[in-house]
């Protein structure tokens, strides 16, 4: 620990600031902080879990699959065992269950290890997102075969948001475009209602003039943007950034052509999607209308 290099509040501020629930324990198992998300999550105040044995009040309602969580904290704390990650159901102190990740690692103060520090993570939507691609890929193999559907051409493949997308969309893209003010369980609300789809070079994306019915984020490889009658491309887009959006707000014709430089690869949005989850995240309204304006001015710049 850095001893008077940082006021105790900030450090208190800090971890009430991060959306995971984070809890430190000292050698004997007992609970030496828990920041705000800790108490949301276990429906425990924070002045009932100070002193008491994590055991006995977060681990108890935890139900793991593999590693206990109990061994895992004495092993941190005792031992310095560190980047232990335990999946299993949590339950609140309400009855409430859900799927979380606990990350366990040695706390260390005076060299150490001196305790142990425990993150839980709600994984809900996750697994939800996870066991619905499980759910097709057994009616995919009960049924032989995909259903058909027709493909536009230069489509190479369209396909759900997979457990691995999550994972990439989460670490890599929250700090990009109107992502950037979605939190955990925000992002993955937008994520589930997703789709990758695998475009070849010089193949249309979206046409100028046809009907916007969704929004683009790519993933991989890049795009020219184009209006019919101008001699130079408006914009060239590239991996995190994304196109469509003013379709959406403004119920509209597409403004400009989208057209894959290489092979690329998009999430897409659909619009009907897009306008529940708008209900649901009202701030996201906003970020993504102040994109917008900003995209209808650099089309009026061009």
């Amino acid at each position: 620990m850095i001893r008077g290099a940082v006021d105790s509040r900030l450090l208190e501020a800090v971890c009430d600031a991060v959306e995971e629930a984070v809890v430190a324990t000292d050698r004997d198992g007992k609970v030496l902080f828990a920041n705000a998300q800790a108490c949301a999550l276990s429906g425990w105040r924070v002045e009932e879990l100070l002193g008491k044995p994590v055991a006995a009040t977060l681990c108890r309602p935890f139900r793991e699959r593999g590693r206990s969580l109990v061994s895992a904290v004495a092993g941190a704390a005792k031992n310095g065992s560190r980047g232990l990650l335990i999946e299993g159901v949590f339950g609140r102190r309400s009855g409430d269950r859900f799927p979380v990740e606990c990350s366990v690692s040695a706390l260390r103060m005076e060299g150490g290890p001196d305790g142990a520090v425990l993150v839980f993570t709600d994984i809900s939507e996750k697994v939800r997102l996870r066991e619905q691609y499980l759910r097709a890929q057994r009616m995919e193999a009960l049924t032989g075969a995909a259903v058909p559907s027709e493909r536009p051409a230069g489509l190479l493949e369209r396909r759900p948001v997979e457990p691995k997308d999550v994972e990439w969309l989460t670490q890599g893209m929250r700090n990009v475009g109107f992502l950037s003010t979605l939190g955990r369980a925000q992002l993955g609300k937008v994520l589930t209602c997703m789709s990758l789809l695998r475009y070849d070079h010089s193949s249309p994306i979206i046409r100028e003039g046809d009907r916007g019915d969704a929004l683009y984020l790519i993933r991989s490889g890049s795009v020219s943007v184009t209006k019919a009658g101008w001699l130079e491309a408006v914009a060239v887009l590239r991996e995190g950034e994304f196109v469509g959006e003013m379709s959406l707000l403004f119920d509209g014709p597409r403004l400009a052509t989208v057209t894959a430089l290489e092979v690329t690869e998009v999430y897409r949005l659909s619009a009907e999607d897009f306008k529940s989850i708008l209900g649901r995240i009202p701030e996201l309204v906003q970020t993504l209308k102040r994109l917008a304006d900003a995209r209808l001015r650099q089309l009026a710049r061009s």
